[in-house]
This record gives C-alpha cells, structure tokens and sequence, in this order.
C-alpha cells in the first residue's frame, strides 16, 4: 500500500495571536485547507509546527463564504 503525501502550497497567512498564525493553503486538487502554525523557540532557534484539526475547503467558493462571513462577524462584534 503506498501512502501518497499531499503537496501543499501557501496563499496566505495571519497572524492571530503573539505565537499562532492561520494559514491558507492550497492542494493539488485546488482545494484549500486554513490550518494552524505555531512558533516557539528551541535553544533559541525558532521552530514551526503546524497544528492537527486543519479546516478542509472545497473551492475558492467556499473560501469567498468564508470570508463573507469572517467579514459579518468582524461588523457585528465592531458594534
């Protein structure tokens, strides 16, 4: 049985707190995936991990739905 890994390709990133980043990236299959990274440092030498539990998205249309509605929750708490 052969294992086949994923290549995946980053878009974008952001950083949501002091030592965590949301990262966008994309698949071959032209799917997405919004992951998290953290950072943290090892005998002064910063290392990054990215964290299980990834969000799987589907197209760029998702995407679009994502952000619509990161934008409305953005209106709504600014309020």
């Amino acid at each position: 049985m052969s294992l086949k890994k994923s290549s995946f390709v980053e878009v974008a990133n952001a950083e949501i707190s002091s030592k965590r980043k949301a990262v966008i990236s994309r698949l071959e299959d032209k799917s997405y995936t919004i992951g998290q990274q953290i950072q943290a440092a090892d005998n002064g030498k910063v290392i990054s991990v990215f964290l299980k539990g990834a969000i799987h998205v589907a197209d760029i249309d998702g995407l679009i739905n994502l952000r619509d509605a990161l934008n409305v929750a953005i209106k709504k708490e600014q309020k």
